[in-house]
């Protein structure tokens, strides 16, 4: 199972490349945070609401899971970084943490740490339904000029 929390990059790269990635990963979660990742124009209000709305469309898969941190939470521990916890069956999971230079990271303790601040930032995210519900809101209202 792939646990994500994007950054804006990274979610532009599942917008535009979703099938390809999908196909990498039996399950994978999202947990975009609202005003990083709905509400700043990457490209032009046609590019966000078409990545918008490839998101919702995304989300009906059964083995996609996308849960938006809403901008009323504040502070969460995913503003922290972006990250990815994933693995291959048979191995330990590894952790990728994206920044200036992206480290992978395999010791088990920091691995486990953060899958529990994943864990943490998903309960602060709305529900898959409302997130879809939102992410469509979002596109209709604000990109789609």
């Amino acid at each position: 199972m792939r646990k994500i929390i994007p950054t804006l990059a990274a979610l532009g790269i599942v917008a535009a490349g979703g099938s390809r990635l999908v196909a990498q990963s039996a399950q994978r979660e999202l947990l975009p945070d609202e005003r990083r990742v709905l509400h700043r124009l990457i490209g032009s209000p046609k590019v966000m609401y078409d990545q918008l709305t490839h998101l919702a469309d995304m989300s009906e898969r059964s083995h996609i899971m996308i849960q938006v941190v809403s901008a009323s939470v504040g502070a969460h521990g995913g503003l922290a970084c972006a990250f990815l916890i994933g693995g291959v069956d048979g191995e330990p999971d590894l952790l990728l943490i994206e920044a200036i230079e992206d480290q992978t990271i395999r010791d088990p303790e920091v691995v486990r740490k953060a899958a529990v601040a994943f864990d943490l930032v998903r309960g602060d995210a709305l529900p898959r339904g409302a997130s879809q519900d939102l992410i469509l809101k979002v596109a209709e209202d604000k990109w789609n000029v």
